[in-house]
């Protein structure tokens, strides 16, 4: 077997490079510097608009950063590399927002991006994206310097998904704050070209590279993966000189040359750890190659040995066939009595091996509860050592509170003619340490009847951190809910506002404005030609802009609905949807004059436009029926259309969530939803909430 030192030694990561290594990247990393120096005088030329240029260059950069991540993640599952982990996390990451970029980019996908973005967002996940990947690489070069203990085996799986997890929730709030904090960032681009405080901007970001290259430079000795980051982080400061600091804007020789140096700079070190994955195999196959050999030679002479061993059996079977037939029953009698014996020690020994390296505490009491067994485990767990419990009695490992309830639990057990069983599986068992602390366990227990006496053995485990885990997973999801009650609740008083100020200045506004355009009618000015027909045009673009602003504040939120109560507000909406979509559509409410207080009058109202909506867009139905009533207690919502239905199982579709919105809105009132669908047959929502009569209004 290869030992731990040198196994470490096959990795980039941990050997030296050798002179042809430090060679052939000089070498590169000067061909790459003199590119650059022949470019920089034409990094301002035009070159025009090449659109597949930029989905071909993203889509490369983040499928080989997806990869790198991936070998280097795997290195780290080897080695416990924090270095590792941390390089592997900024590769992750760029990935990551280099797909936010894509997405964002103006012109690609949409006219200003998708997520929301607006004309500076691609410019900063730009920035972010280019200041992120230095940041790694100064965490990788300062992290196990020395002679760091590695991380230990069982907890880098955790670590790997914890970098995952950090890399996905750093891509969305810093997309978040490129698209939805915009405002709060400086302008640094105008149209295509940069505004003034690009170069501020740009010269940090450039500084973050050369500061990492500074970093890597002085982190000795130098592994071969340090000296290809080194000519990476060279290409990525060529990268961000030619597409940000000495071009003139997008789409000239500086934007496309930029973006080659960093496809040039993401793909170095995927190339070198593959050639280093090739390496590896064909060491493991000559390794193979190598155990084989060894393998037949070890057969060989095991051949040759049972080959002398059956000779010499054969030999002293005629020896022995020589001997007295008596005495050949007792040396077989006691033969046979001797191998017994040896094989029970053998068995005694191997299940006391087994009971003291289990991971579980094992405990094992006889009739009187008076303990005849304590493994190793079972000492770390209660503070007792052996010597001092066996032959105690079990209370001593349970609270006094619950010793009588354990004693009925053990008479019923035993009567019960159940072999074994877990304890606690409704509520939790508890154990007492030496110390007196008292500490949640899950336990199963099983008896063993034995020369007529019986045995209970109990195999308990520490579940403390579970426990914990668990409370802190109700706590963080009840602050979500309340979060999200907060969250729901501005919004709709924000779109209340904006709907009412629309509905009262804008509107009353524009409809003044027609006034007057009526009353120049009235008075037969003009009374015809070119400046009568653009009379009648202004009043008819009144007309729609008069409507146009009626509708979009009744969809950000009717004024009935604050006004007259939620039952006008529901007929209105589904004279509405009959009339824009001509789905025949009815609304029964029981009783009829149904009045709910927000925030239930809010929540049924929307579930009720959200329903209707996804009837519109996907059910293809003809008729839809809303039925609303207020029983026991309970409001009860159903929904349900004859269109062609859905499968339940299937996958949501990205950036679809129209089920997910209904189910949260219900939860903000501790409502339950429903969803009864399936293909051809329709999709029926119907939601349960409960109601106290003094919530009503």
């Amino acid at each position: 077997m290869i030992e731990p030192e040198r196994e470490r030694q096959i990795f980039l990561s941990t050997v030296p490079p050798e002179a042809p290594q430090r060679w052939f990247a000089a070498a590169v990393a000067l061909v790459s510097a003199a590119a650059f120096i022949a470019l920089v005088p034409f990094a301002r030329r035009p070159v025009g608009e090449v659109w597949a240029f930029i989905p071909a260059y993203q889509s490369a950069t983040v499928v080989t950063d997806l990869i790198t991540a991936v070998l280097l993640f795997g290195q780290f599952a080897i080695l416990g590399s924090r270095a590792l982990a941390a390089l592997g996390t900024g590769y992750l990451l760029t990935a990551f927002i280099a797909t936010a970029h894509a997405l964002t980019f103006p012109g690609l996908f949409a006219a200003s991006g998708l997520l929301g973005a607006g004309a500076q967002t691609t410019a900063w996940l730009y920035m972010f994206w280019h200041v992120a990947f230095p940041l790694a690489v100064i965490a990788y070069a300062r992290l196990d310097t020395g002679s760091p203990k590695p991380v230990d085996p069982a907890a880098r799986g955790r670590i790997i998904a914890w970098c995952a997890i950090l890399a996905v929730a750093l891509t969305g709030g810093l997309s978040a704050l490129a698209s939805l904090g915009g405002d709060s960032l400086p302008a640094i681009m105008s149209g295509q070209g940069y505004t003034s405080a690009m170069m501020g901007v740009v010269g940090l970001v450039w500084s973050a590279s050369l500061i990492a290259l500074l970093v890597l430079w002085r982190r000795k000795p130098h592994s071969v993966l340090d000296l290809w980051m080194l000519v990476v982080l060279g290409a990525w400061v060529f990268d961000i000189g030619l597409a940000a600091v000495l071009n003139a804007g997008r789409f000239d020789l500086g934007f496309y040359a930029g973006r080659v140096y960093g496809l040039i700079a993401s793909s170095l070190v995927l190339l070198v750890l593959l050639l280093e994955n090739g390496t590896l195999y064909a060491r493991l196959a000559a390794a193979l190659q190598g155990e084989r050999i060894q393998r037949e030679r070890a057969e060989d002479k095991t051949s040759e040995l049972n080959a002398l061993n059956e000779s010499l059996q054969r030999h002293v079977a005629m020896r022995t066939a020589q001997l007295d037939v008596m005495n050949v029953e007792l040396e077989a009698e006691v033969s046979e009595r001797e191998r017994a014996e040896v094989d029970a020690l053998q068995a005694r020994e191997r299940l006391a091996g087994i009971i003291d390296s289990a991971m579980d505490a094992i405990v094992t009491v006889d009739e009187r509860q008076r303990i005849i067994l304590f493994n190793t485990a079972a000492e770390a767990l209660f503070g007792w050592t052996q010597g001092e419990v066996i032959g105690r009695p079990l209370d001593v490992l349970i609270p006094l509170h619950f010793r009588t309830a354990h004693g009925r639990h053990i008479k019923r057990f035993g009567e019960g003619g159940v072999t074994s069983r877990r304890m606690g599986t409704q509520l939790i068992v508890r154990g007492l340490r030496r110390s007196g602390e008292e500490f949640p366990i899950e336990a199963s227990i099983s008896q063993l009847m034995l020369n007529e006496h019986k045995y209970y053995t109990a195999i308990v485990r520490d579940v403390t951190d579970r426990v914990r885990a668990d409370q802190a997973l109700m706590h963080s999801r009840k602050e979500l809910h309340e979060m999200a009650s907060v969250g729901s609740t501005a919004r709709e008083q924000e779109k209340s506002r904006i709907a009412r100020e629309l509905h009262d200045e804008l509107a009353q506004s524009l409809t003044v404005l027609r006034m007057d355009v009526d009353w120049l009618r009235q008075r037969g000015f003009p009374a015809q030609g070119t400046a009568a027909a653009k009379l009648d045009a202004m009043e008819k673009m009144l007309e729609r802009s008069v409507a146009a602003t009626r509708r979009i504040a009744a969809d950000l939120r009717p004024l009935m609905l604050d006004d007259l109560g939620l039952v006008p507000a529901a007929q209105w909406l589904v004279e509405n949807f009959k009339e824009r979509h001509g789905i025949e559509c009815d609304i029964v409410v029981t009783p009829p004059d149904l009045e709910l207080a927000d925030p239930h009058a809010t929540v049924v109202f929307r579930i009720i436009q959200e329903s209707l909506a996804n009837a519109a867009r996907h059910a293809d139905a003809d008729r839809v029926e809303v039925d609303l009533s207020l029983t026991n207690g309970e409001i009860c919502l159903r929904v349900r259309d004859d269109g062609k239905g859905f499968d339940l199982s299937d996958p949501r579709k990205p950036n679809s969530f129209g089920l997910v919105g209904l189910r949260e809105r219900a939860h903000l009132v501790d409502g339950e939803i429903r969803i009864d669908t399936a293909p051809g047959r329709g999709t029926t929502i119907e939601v349960r909430i409960p109601f106290d009569r003094g919530q009503a209004q």
